[in-house]
């Protein structure tokens, strides 16, 4: 018989760095979200966000961008930015290996920051990045930003555990 685990209450909910959320204040935002997810069924799809904040009363409203050249300009930016993550390279290895590589690598230069403090993106082309150890340095404290942020965003999760503890393995031998 499958064990229930007890549910977790929350103790408090803030906004990641560097989002934008307009002095709206994150519970607040929290409660509205469980609003429509209990709407739905438990689960909630952006096109329900969209919904609830059309209203220029709904809490949700401030927090999307409602000036159409705005939002059009906001998502070519990215229907650019999926492009730039699709494109792959297939190289051949010497003993008829395949290898897929992205073509090109998001690089965020901590010295590049827009208005809102936030890293801009520029993409660099893989090989550039195999070729230069600064670059190549650079992606790979990145990779591992990412992987220790996969790893508290899945730390609640038991099945796991043992990728965490090859995270921690990998990490003290870097």
């Amino acid at each position: 018989m499958a064990r229930t685990k007890k549910a977790r209450i929350p103790k408090s909910y803030l906004w990641r760095d560097g989002y934008h959320h307009k002095g709206v204040k994150a519970e607040a935002v929290a409660r509205e979200l469980d609003k429509i997810a209990k709407k739905c069924g438990g689960t909630i799809k952006s096109v329900e966000i969209v919904k609830a904040a059309s209203s220029p009363k709904s809490l949700l409203h401030p927090l999307l961008e409602w000036e159409d050249g705005k939002a059009a300009a906001l998502y070519r930016k990215n229907q650019a930015g999926r492009l730039l993550n699709s494109l792959i390279v297939v190289y051949e290895g010497t003993e008829g290996e395949v290898l897929e590589v992205p073509y090109l690598v998001s690089y965020s230069p901590s010295e590049t920051r827009n208005e809102g403090n936030v890293a801009e993106h520029s993409y660099v082309q893989s090989e550039v990045i195999r070729n230069d150890p600064q670059l190549r340095q650079a992606v790979i404290e990145r990779a591992w930003d990412e992987l220790l942020s996969w790893k508290l965003r899945y730390e609640h999760l038991s099945e796991f555990m043992g990728v965490r503890a090859a995270i921690d393995k990998v990490r003290k031998a870097a």
